[in-house]
């Protein structure tokens, strides 16, 4: 990033000016006024009517998540109708990020996870021509906000979409919980698992954050924090003034708009610190790790200490693919790295994707290479792995991305809009086969495991002497998931 000029923040304030004019909002999956983007009027602003009442979902978008949720509704939890949560996506508007929304809203139709779920998408007007998969899902669109002056980061748009989406909608759920699009739900998140009332939110505690307590608050904002945090319910620990979290954000509707705000405005600040190339930027982040791209994650924990919220930091929520497991039954799988199954020579990773459009009909005839279109290659069929323990476990979380994201594809387009031809048929049967076969393992574990899957030995062969972290059951480490509660 090049040092911001005054001509360059005029620039910058100009495309904010412009993104804030040219809103454009799209609730429950109606796409009001759609037919006006045709034709190519990419330089007018348009003032699309906000719908917010689950009555205009189209048709199609309600059998859907009727035949979605009836399907797998044994997964459900009994106790969570009531819940008031919504789930909220942030994303850009390219094809990638339309089929990584399509799979995280069918894991979130099948999981059981409460509440409602909306993608907030930030995009380009030109993006908009011929969107016909905002038709698959609740969607909701704004502007995207991508460059700051000379700095083009895409990762602008995400608090930028959050901030407008809480500001112009004004949802009035009492939970929200914000999941990046390259995630699969495999359990609900509740909030009551989490503790979240007004002033505690959820998050997972990372490692990448180092530099926010240690350098950027004291360089950026010395006046803003100065309390500190003598407890363990958040990393790094004792003495932080804010808590080193990210990859879900679970708050409550008390704090979310004021929260989600200041995401937004200190995003610029801390990446222009970050990002820098000025000899005063770089003298500035010296001691800093220099991980750039991360600069708008650590905006968000600076939020919530300012707004006076806390968290109750996570280990096992999120489970990373090809990672070792030390938990079992996380949240969520986040698909960032590549997926793996060692033993059958299966990898697939969503970068090999960038431009795969899933809402193509067949004839697919590149489908057994790395195709581009339809379907994703089938990971291995569950009931041939002959992995046990927690490699089993790994093994099958890594195939549970790849499988939700055919089957959405199938449930959510080919089946609906597509020719019934044999392809079509055989390629999703082997979709809906391996899902079932999913289902019959992850059984299987749970009696393994005497249904108690949060805590799971990362090793095969176990030293408690050595390494008795990775050995957690077998060294009796083992402890009930119990809520963090507030510090005395």
């Amino acid at each position: 990033m090049r040092h911001i000029t005054g001509r360059s923040r005029a620039s910058m304030m100009s495309t904010l000016r412009a993104a804030m004019l040219g809103t454009v909002c799209v609730v429950c999956g109606l796409l009001a006024g759609y037919q006006a983007f045709k034709g190519g009027q990419k330089n007018k602003v348009f003032r699309l009517k906000i719908s917010a009442s689950a009555s205009s979902q189209p048709d199609d978008l309600q059998i859907v998540t009727a035949h979605a949720r009836q399907q797998y509704r044994y997964l459900q939890p009994s106790n969570t109708s009531a819940i008031s949560m919504h789930t909220v996506v942030p994303t850009g508007c390219d094809r990638w990020q339309d089929f990584q929304m399509a799979g995280l809203y069918w894991s979130f139709l099948r999981s059981g996870q409460p509440g409602e779920i909306t993608r907030i998408c930030g995009c380009e007007t030109e993006e908009l021509l011929h969107r016909s998969v905002f038709w698959l899902m609740p969607t909701w669109v704004t502007h995207a906000v991508t460059s700051a002056g000379d700095d083009r980061y895409p990762i602008y748009n995400k608090p930028w979409v959050l901030a407008q989406w809480f500001k112009m909608v004004k949802p009035t759920e009492e939970y929200f919980l914000v999941l990046d699009s390259d995630m699969v739900i495999h359990r609900p998140f509740l909030p009551e698992q989490f503790g979240i009332a007004p002033g505690w939110a959820a998050a997972q505690n990372i490692w990448y954050l180092q530099d926010l307590n240690a350098v950027i608050i004291d360089k950026l904002f010395p006046d803003l924090l100065t309390h500190r945090f003598d407890d363990w319910l958040a990393e790094p620990g004792p003495m932080r003034r804010a808590d080193e979290v990210a990859e879900f954000y679970f708050v409550h509707r008390a704090d979310a708009p004021d929260v989600f705000r200041r995401y937004w405005e200190y995003a610029y600040p801390i990446r222009e610190f970050m990002a820098g190339t000025s000899k005063e930027a770089i003298q500035r982040r010296e001691n800093t790790t220099g991980e750039d791209w991360v600069s708008e994650t650590h905006a968000y924990p600076l939020a919530a200490a300012s707004s006076g919220v806390r968290h109750r930091g996570s280990n096992s929520s999120i489970y990373h693919v090809s990672h070792d497991i030390y938990d079992a039954d996380p949240n969520a799988v986040h698909f960032c790295w590549t997926v793996e199954v060692e033993a059958h020579g299966y990898k697939w990773f969503k970068h090999w994707f960038e431009h795969f459009n899933f809402a193509a009909c067949p004839p697919w005839p590149e489908f057994h290479n790395k195709h581009r279109r339809g379907l994703f290659p089938h990971p291995p069929r569950p009931s041939l792995l002959t992995s046990q323990g927690s490699a089993l476990v790994k093994d099958l979380l890594n195939i549970e991305v790849v499988a939700v994201l055919n089957q959405a594809f199938c449930h959510l387009h080919h089946y609906k809009f597509c020719p019934r031809t044999d392809e079509l048929m055989q390629q999703c049967g082997m979709a809906d086969q391996i899902m079932v076969e999913l289902e019959q393992r992850w059984e299987e574990v749970r009696q393994s495991f005497g249904g108690d899957l949060q805590c799971v030995d990362a090793q095969d062969e176990c030293s408690c002497t050595e390494d008795a972290w990775s050995c957690r059951r077998t060294c009796g480490l083992c402890q009930p998931h119990r809520r963090r509660t507030d510090p005395s």
